[in-house]
């Protein structure tokens, strides 16, 4: 592909989208079907049908973006990347692959990290493909090669030291139900549980408590975890903010990845 010329730019110079019909929808036509996203049996003309919007979000889907079908700002950024940048980025992420990957078998789940994705494979096909959450910048999502060993369903969640440090002892600074509305209990190293009313959060000596999370609609896990070998101890799971997989830049979480309609 590199080497004849890659493929064509669909100027992205207007919002396309189901039932227009213009001129610029035939350069996209082209472009759809050189990635396979579009059949060639669809043809070439200026209709944006039913046809080129399946494609549309087909090629969205891939690409970790809200799969709308119509032709963005961020849509147009993916679509219009060179041949060979995307040739580039492909020999790179395979040379890391393979230094990380070692044998993975037949049959294993891929986390996308800058796509915020996670891949099912099977057989060398993604038969199962998802949006997902991945670390913050400030928190990214470590690479690990691992073996999932448990699904727990309804699980607890044990909140990190990491995540009690940052987070948890400045909101219980500013608001002193913050627990108790969270159902997050406190346990001292001998397994007592512990009243927050009788914790100096003025300082960070909560950090040696335990901070457990009940299962529930509000567990920062949801309904399913998914937990695998990890030195920096993270995994994959549910969330009980839905809404955050609808955003174009899923950098969100603390290390650990979200995964939509895990249960899939």
């Amino acid at each position: 592909m590199v080497g004849q010329g890659g493929w064509v730019e669909v100027p992205a110079t207007k919002k396309l989208q189901l039932g227009v019909d213009d001129p610029d929808v035939v350069p996209l036509r082209k472009r759809l079907m050189v990635s396979g996203d579009l059949s060639q049996s669809a043809g070439i003309s200026t209709a944006f049908d039913s046809y080129v919007d399946s494609a549309v979000k087909r090629f969205q889907l891939r690409h970790g973006l809200p799969a709308d079908g119509s032709m963005g700002k961020y849509t147009y950024a993916a679509m219009n990347v060179s041949a060979q940048i995307r040739l580039g980025q492909l020999q790179t992420n395979l040379q890391r692959l393979r230094e990380k990957a070692g044998t993975l078998g037949s049959r294993y789940v891929l986390v996308d990290i800058p796509a915020a994705q996670v891949e099912a494979v099977e057989n060398d096909r993604v038969v199962l493909r998802h949006t997902a959450i991945v670390g913050k910048i400030d928190r990214q999502t470590p690479i690990v090669n691992s073996k999932i060993t448990e699904i727990i369903v309804n699980p607890y969640w044990n909140a990190p030291v990491s995540i009690v440090r940052k987070d948890i002892i400045p909101l219980m600074r500013k608001n002193p139900d913050y627990l108790k509305n969270s159902h997050i209990r406190l346990f001292a190293p001998d397994g007592s549980e512990v009243d927050p009313m009788n914790v100096d959060w003025s300082t960070d000596d909560a950090a040696k408590y335990r901070f457990r999370q009940d299962p529930g609609s509000e567990n920062a896990m949801a309904s399913v975890k998914i937990n695998f070998p990890s030195p920096d101890g993270v995994y994959m799971h549910d969330t009980p903010q839905q809404s955050l997989f609808g955003k174009m830049l899923r950098f969100d979480s603390s290390g650990c990845v979200r995964v939509q309609n895990v249960r899939d």
